[in-house]
């Protein structure tokens, strides 16, 4: 699974409310990750400016993250790293972790 085919399915698992979706694709991702706002997105390397033809500058490579309804999911290490040192992490967003089910009261 590419490292934004769980996100997309996670996204529209949410847009149309079905739970047991939203839980598959997320299981599938290495880690989610939950931010406050619903579409924030974080540059973990930044685009570098080239000169283009005829003098306009145009933005090559980068790395960014782009949250859908809060959640973002990938089993991309090098995302998952990157998203975990970001000076942001824990402000503007957090790293989701599913809480056990609880076992029935006997």
């Amino acid at each position: 699974m590419s490292k934004n085919e769980a996100n997309k399915g996670a996204a529209a698992a949410a847009a149309t409310g079905n739970a047991s979706a939203i839980a598959n694709a997320e299981a599938a991702a290495g880690a989610t990750f939950v931010s406050k706002s619903p579409n924030f997105k974080i540059y973990l390397k930044s685009p570098v400016p080239v000169p283009g033809a005829n003098g306009a500058v145009e933005y090559k490579g980068g790395v960014s993250v782009q949250f859908i309804n809060h959640r973002y999911s990938t089993s991309d290490p090098a995302i998952i790293d990157g998203l975990r040192k970001a000076k942001s992490f824990n402000v503007q967003f957090q790293e989701f972790k599913p809480q056990p089910a609880a076992a029935p009261a006997a």
